[in-house]
């Protein structure tokens, strides 16, 4: 059945809604450095972000016509799943910590069912008070048709995807009488990537525009481009990367996207349409996302690319410094040092080392955050927690904010 798939990532979907954009012509069918900062003093007058332990209720009513089965997802603000759910009763009910979330509830009937609803997401702003967001299921759109080669032979198990530009993919895979169908479809266009089981024979994207709320179009497919394959070499800082990441290409030509797990430093992919590609790349350790060209990468028909190269080139910005008590500056091990952003939200924490230092802060962009120490449990009944509003950090910089000193509550 075609599962709906939204990448979790901003950087990512920013990327796809450009690189389509530029890629889908229809076919005319209907269809790091340190700076320095002033030595800490001790301060517990500055008010912290508010605390995140409180959860609120998020509920609702799902209108669902036809009493199907519904589940529901939910992701943080930047798309990242926290958990999937059946809907019971036709009504949903969650318990969230303040913030931004979004609901996705999507139809379990499968590939074959015109008549499937298309997804629904939810954006909701999670407050104090208990919110109420009721769903509406829409019947989806549905694109059908056969997979065939050039010589007009059907083409079991080919897989067909249908991707727009609002950050959304359907994936299904044909009979083997090559025959698919992609339904439960938001309205709007879509353009079609396709390539057989053994990754041999692809096909440049098939435009399908303006498809309305509950049509059904039929659109043949014909794979007649010979695939190729790609092997690309992940480095940062110079150094090839040792743990696994999970990166996204995207044909320059035709627009199509293919997500691999990369393994020991590199990403291999086959099925590729020829032409040159842009790789999109998460975070990794301290480096920031980035979406790139492949060095040295152009795919050929038929053939493999086994010498090309993506970097990672920019770090995120961090905060250094040392966490001493008030009475006799005696380094304090174990405290939590956490920056906050604007919106009171955690964006690092870390704790401090055996001599009182830390490091703090990955992908950070360049922002004001607020610093604040908290001392642990076994500290917590004699020191007060430290805070620092409007801490300057930037890309590729490590700031310095020196020595914070704990100061000790009142009759200690």
């Amino acid at each position: 059945m075609p599962t709906p798939h939204r990448p979790a990532r901003p950087a990512l979907l920013l990327a796809l809604v450009v690189l389509l954009g530029e890629a889908l012509v229809p076919t005319g069918t209907a269809s790091a450095a340190d700076t320095s900062g002033a030595t800490a003093t001790s301060s517990a007058s500055s008010s912290p972000p508010a605390e995140r332990g409180t959860r609120t209720t998020v509920r609702g009513v799902v209108r669902n016509p036809d009493g199907v089965a519904i589940v529901m997802r939910w992701f943080t603000r930047d798309w990242t799943q926290i958990g999937v759910r059946r809907v019971r009763n036709d009504v949903y009910s969650l318990r969230l910590a303040p913030g931004v979330y979004h609901l996705q509830f999507s139809d379990k009937r499968p590939s074959y069912n015109t008549k499937k609803y298309a997804p629904t997401d939810v954006t909701v702003r999670v407050r104090k008070r208990t919110l109420q967001r009721n769903v509406r299921m829409v019947r989806g759109a549905s694109v059908t048709g056969v997979v065939r080669n050039r010589h007009g032979k059907a083409l079991a198990s080919a897989r067909v995807v249908a991707a727009d530009a609002a950050e959304n993919s359907f994936t299904t895979t044909a009979d083997k009488r090559g025959r698919f169908a992609v339904t439960g479809l938001p309205r709007g266009s879509y353009s079609l990537f396709t390539w057989d089981r053994s990754k041999t024979w692809v096909a440049r994207s098939t435009y399908v525009a303006d498809l309305a709320v509950g049509e059904v179009r039929d659109v043949p497919l014909t794979l007649g481009t010979k695939a190729g394959k790609l092997l690309v070499d992940l480095r940062a800082g110079g150094e090839p990367i040792s743990s696994r990441v999970t990166v996204t290409v995207v044909s320059r030509t035709t627009g199509q996207w293919w997500t691999v797990n990369a393994r020991h430093g590199t990403a291999n992919l086959a099925g590729l349409f020829p032409g040159r590609y842009t790789l999109i790349a998460p975070g990794y350790e301290n480096y920031l996302p980035r979406t790139g060209a492949v060095e040295g990468g152009t795919v050929r028909a038929g053939r493999a690319d086994l010498a090309s190269v993506f970097r990672w080139t920019k770090q995120g910005g961090r905060v250094r410094g040392r966490v001493v008590s008030s009475d006799g500056r005696a380094p304090m091990e174990g405290t939590t040092v956490r920056l906050y952003d604007d919106g009171g939200d955690v964006v690092a924490e870390t704790t401090t080392a055996a001599d009182g230092t830390f490091l703090v802060g990955q992908q950070l962009r360049t922002q004001k955050v607020t610093v604040q120490v908290l001392p642990n449990s076994a500290q917590a009944e004699y020191y007060k927690k430290w805070t620092r509003t409007g801490v300057q950090v930037r890309v590729d910089r490590v700031k310095r904010i020196g020595t914070v000193e704990l100061v000790k509550r009142k009759g200690v």
